[in-house]
């Protein structure tokens, strides 16, 4: 290695056949020779496409470096294809090699499509090793437990829900998700036939994890690697249904009624007790969210969900001086700064709210633990109002967040009922939208057999007359790009539940993009993802509006669509909304709800307070990722 390269890290890692691998670093890729004799021809066929990439960049060639690179997808896939004969952190540091050839070359102004990730391969790798004869380890292990090993769906589901579910269940902390079996056969985690060198008993005999003060005992890890080690077997109904629902092969794969989860519990507050949703979590929201919400919180800790404030290890349910928020508040018995940093303190009346909702408990008092913050501080606050005084604080909100999506053009303002229309069209033509959206919102009380508004408070429409305000609005607003091909989205900013759409000329395909995002704001005022609320929306558009043209548009995205279906389903949930990810989820709505009838049960069931994931287990008899995959088989 050269005196250029001084300082490289380099990540060696061995492969079944003794390959070691290197990794990335300074933006230079430097990918070590493996013995020729020791080496998978595949694995060195990457090693040999990545240097000749870098080459022909450090050459000015970077036309030469992209069509030499696009080769390496095969090379990928060969190494993947492997299966257990290579381990999971050669193919991260390969993909991860490729990758940043790749972005090297997008700063030249070179795009390479089509290189598999690190994930893709890995589930690649994992369908392999399904095919493969299960082999035990060759060196004995003290912890195998002979070669049928124990129950998946009686022993290893319910103790890895039991110790890793709050954030590898119900979450995904980490990017690392085992939401259901075929979920975690995907990850790389588990490696069949081998017990003591899976990752998932790496982590967990470190003590790695869990994390926040759990445990796995050690005849509990002694199980699961006894089971790995046996092959990781199956034997449950479903493979792709969440763990804490997993049933042995004999049971019936289809829920019935008596067998659905209940809702999520959630603490009943005294007439003295601070409710969390309408006192607390708005402070958090307000004060803290700044620098411990999004993708990337500060520190690693994260306040976008309660279930994440409640696994942080910061509150201790009935010590509220002792618990690290507090203390962090207080700045007293701390490391580090004294909390909110960069702001003035919190008045000590404020903390004193937080130390007594943790003294009585901590507890959740509306909707459940997967919910954003966001939205059990608006639900609380809207909880204490009545319709009336909601919709005129609502109201009187939506001109300001106009102006905070639209710095340099006031809107008018249009009422209709429940509906507040801010606009930037001209006279009788905003008159004339708000008239449609009021039509819309007639139809789909309607529609949803609801005896009052949509929304309680009810719904602000932001309309549009030319699509960059809508793309400046959803900047300012939501702080990131607008999605290509997104006309119309929902959402709740503060207390303003709203609706916004960028206005089409032609009349009915104006109703149509109505009926969507007054669709989707009904459900993500009570708390439902906004993958769903936009692809909700779209299959209630259809059969309010048939007759608009843009169906035409919609429908030809679908056909894409079920030509390159979403290759992990669990991200594909969790990702950023984007156009492509509402076409998908509306298509593979369809295959269960055509037009939407099912909603009205849906909006029941969250309107009292369930959890999105129980609703629409109950609604659709199934989670979101198994309609998708269902979908996914018809389509091919």
């Amino acid at each position: 290695m050269d005196a250029s390269q001084k300082g490289f890290s380099v990540l060696r890692r061995a492969c079944g056949l003794g390959c070691a691998c290197a990794a990335l670093v300074w933006g230079v890729v430097s990918l070590p020779r493996c013995p020729a004799a020791d080496a998978p021809a595949a694995v060195a066929r990457v090693e040999a496409v990545v240097d000749e990439a870098q080459s022909m960049l450090e050459q000015g060639l970077p036309g030469d470096a992209a069509l030499i690179l696009a080769d390496s997808r095969l090379a990928l896939e060969e190494v993947a294809d492997l299966g257990r004969d290579i381990e999971p952190d050669v193919i991260r540091t390969l993909a991860a090699g490729c990758a940043k050839v790749a972005e090297q070359l997008l700063a030249e102004g070179v795009a390479i499509e089509g290189l598999p990730t690190a994930q893709q391969l890995l589930r690649r790798r994992a369908e392999e090793m399904r095919r493969q004869p299960t082999r035990s380890t060759s060196a004995p292990s003290p912890l195998a437990q002979g070669p049928v090993g124990p129950s998946f769906a009686g022993q290893i589901a319910p103790m890895l829900v039991r110790s890793c579910g709050r954030c590898h269940v119900e979450g995904s902390r980490g990017d690392f998700s085992m939401r259901s079996f075929a979920v975690l056969a995907a990850s790389g985690m588990v490696v069949p036939g081998d017990g003591l060198n899976s990752r998932l008993v790496e982590v967990i005999r470190t003590g790695d994890m869990p994390r926040g003060g759990g445990s796995v005992a050690a005849d509990e890890l002694a199980m699961l690697a006894a089971w790995i080690t046996a092959g990781g077997v199956f034997d449950g109904a479903d493979p792709t249904v969440s763990l804490d629902l997993v049933q042995p092969a004999a049971a019936m794969a289809e829920p019935s009624a008596k067998d659905s989860p209940a809702a999520p519990e959630r603490a009943e507050v005294g007439p003295d007790e601070i409710p969390f949703s309408s006192e607390v979590a708005g402070i958090l929201v307000d004060n803290c969210q700044r620098c411990h919400g999004g993708g990337n919180p500060s520190g690693g800790f994260s306040l976008n969900t309660f279930a994440e404030l409640a696994d942080s290890g910061v509150i201790e349910p009935g010590r509220g001086g002792e618990s690290l928020l507090v203390r962090k508040l207080l700045g007293v018995n701390i490391d580090g700064q004294r909390m909110p940093r960069g702001r003035p303190p919190l008045p000590d009346e404020t903390i004193a709210v937080i130390r007594q909702w943790i003294d009585e408990g901590a507890a959740l008092d509306l909707l459940d633990g997967t919910a954003e913050l966001t939205r059990i501080a608006t639900a609380g606050r809207s909880r204490n109002f009545s319709h009336e005084q909601l919709r005129e604080v609502r109201f009187q909100e939506a001109p300001p967040l106009w102006r905070r999506g639209i710095v340099d053009e006031e809107g008018a303002v249009e009422l209709r009922g429940d509906l507040c229309l801010v606009g930037n069209l001209q006279g009788e033509r905003l008159a004339a939208v708000a008239d449609a959206a009021a039509d819309i919102d007639g139809q789909l009380r309607k529609k949803f057999r609801l005896s009052g508004p949509l929304v309680k408070g009810g719904i602000v429409v932001f309309a549009f007359a030319r699509g960059y305000d809508f793309s400046n609005f959803w900047q300012n607003v939501m702080g990131r790009e607008r999605p290509r091909d997104l006309l119309g989205h929902a959402d709740v900013s503060g207390d303003v539940v709203y609706a916004a759409v960028a206005i089409d000329p032609d009349a009915d395909n104006g109703r149509l993009m109505f009926a969507a995002e007054l669709t989707a704001a009904t459900l993500r005022a009570r708390g439902a993802p906004g993958w769903f609320a936009e692809a909700a929306g779209r299959r209630v558009a259809r059969s309010l509006v048939p007759e608009a043209s843009m169906l035409a548009i919609w429908d030809d995205a679908e056909v894409v669509a079920k030509n390159s279906p979403p290759p992990n389903p669990e991200q594909f949930f969790t990702a950023p909304l984007s156009a492509e990810q509402v076409t998908i989820a509306s298509a593979a709505l369809a295959a269960v709800d055509r037009e939407g009838d099912r909603l009205p049960g849906l909006i029941s069931r969250l309107e009292k307070g369930e959890g999105f994931d129980t609703a629409f287990r109950q609604t659709y008899r199934g989670l979101p990722e198994q309609i998708l995959i269902a979908w996914i088989r018809r389509g091919r």
